[in-house]
């Protein structure tokens, strides 16, 4: 078991640098769990290789969040470069916050396409009060790609 520091945790649109590698001896394949605990909320998921494929000149993701109303929440789709200089394509399907860095204005419009570039173990955050299932990204290298809503709740 390993614990990070709270640094760490990309807890708004300002964190952009906060990627962070896992490297083996000898070059091994490794998957890695990953869980968070909190008083009200705890959350998993499962952090598989990041792997280029020669094959493929693109990438594509599709966020899945959940369909919740809880006031002052946020749905969040979080994108880490695995590489420099990958060339990223964001179309939400709802307004959402992001780094200045990525946009000036600090938001990204529904269905609209933004492009801008991102480098190795960087972090971007979108940030929605609305569900963001359908918002495509598509970028030129792999990423880790995660997406989901601060407090999602699963009925019993």
């Amino acid at each position: 078991e390993v614990f990070l520091p709270p640094h760490y945790v990309v807890s708004n649109v300002t964190k952009t640098n906060n990627g962070l590698a896992i490297k083996t001896e000898g070059g091994k394949r490794i998957s890695v769990s990953v869980s968070s605990h909190y008083e009200y909320s705890s959350d998993s998921y499962l952090a598989l290789p990041l792997i280029a494929y020669t094959s493929l000149e693109e990438y594509i993701y599709y966020a899945v969040t959940p369909d919740t109303n809880i006031t002052g929440l946020m749905n969040r789709v979080l994108l880490v470069g695995g590489y420099d200089n990958t060339t990223v394509t964001v179309t939400p399907t709802e307004d959402v916050d992001v780094s200045t860095v990525i946009n000036q204005d600090g938001y990204l419009l529904a269905d609209q396409s933004y492009t801008f570039s991102i480098n190795r173990l960087q972090t971007i955050l979108l940030e929605s009060k609305f569900p963001l299932t359908g918002t495509k990204v598509v970028t030129s290298k792999p990423i880790t790609f995660l997406s989901g809503h601060q407090c999602a709740v699963v009925p019993e």
